[in-house]
């Protein structure tokens, strides 16, 4: 919350010390028990809506203070006052609303962007991971040693796993760009937590053979 200033020409383009206190003080509401408000010539109304302070309104009375000496000019005032803030409060929802529509719109492009990004990377991984199914089916008839043919498999099978752990990675992607667009809906049900225990780590073993984990699960869990 800033508080803002603006004088007209003729009172000048700053505001003394006094005034400037006295304006903080009706923006702020800092007031405390048994404190007295700043003094100023000047006649400061806060800018009020329902969302809070939005800024001050000063008025100077002029010389011989009778600008405001009236309870009809201070209720006057008090209604431009109150019209000033709803027009300030308008204008700041306004640019927020418009701000929201420019970070939804920016969200619904990377969503669009992901997708499709998604869906070209996996056409050329099905190729790749069929180039590599056939390749560690043909053996060349040049390559006739143990130690060739073992080293020439364990290539192709590091560049298939990989591929397909890219292709994995890929289809998550691809769902999270359909559950942020709302296309995918998930269906929630209970299930046996072993299942998805067994799942998980079928999955891991097929990618990390050489290690080992070790599982601690009650046998009478329930879903």
């Amino acid at each position: 919350n800033n508080l803002y200033l603006a004088a007209d020409s003729e009172h000048g383009s700053s505001l003394d010390e006094t005034e400037l206190e006295s304006a903080r003080y009706i923006f702020q509401e800092t007031a405390r028990p048994g404190e007295a408000q700043p003094s100023s010539t000047m006649q400061f109304l806060a800018l009020r809506t329902s969302l809070g302070a939005v800024g001050v309104l000063g008025i100077d009375p002029g010389v011989d203070g009778q600008l405001l000496a009236s309870q009809t000019q201070r209720n006057l005032l008090q209604g431009f006052a109150n019209l000033a803030a709803l027009a300030i409060e308008r204008a700041r929802l306004a640019e927020q609303a418009e701000q929201a529509q420019v970070l939804k719109n920016t969200e619904r492009l990377q969503s669009a962007l992901l997708s499709s990004i998604s869906h070209e990377l996996r056409t050329p991984l099905v190729s790749i991971t069929g180039a590599l199914s056939t390749l560690a089916e043909i053996i060349p008839e040049n390559i006739r040693s143990p130690q060739e043919k073992a080293a020439r498999q364990e290539l192709i099978d590091t560049a298939y796993e990989e591929a397909q752990r890219m292709n994995l990675l890929v289809g998550n992607l691809l769902d999270m760009s359909r559950l942020e667009s709302g296309a995918l809906r998930l269906s929630l049900e209970p299930c046996d937590v072993q299942d998805l225990f067994g799942i998980t780590l079928e999955r891991f073993g097929e990618r990390n053979p050489q290690r080992v984990v070790r599982t601690s699960l009650d046998d009478d869990l329930p879903l």
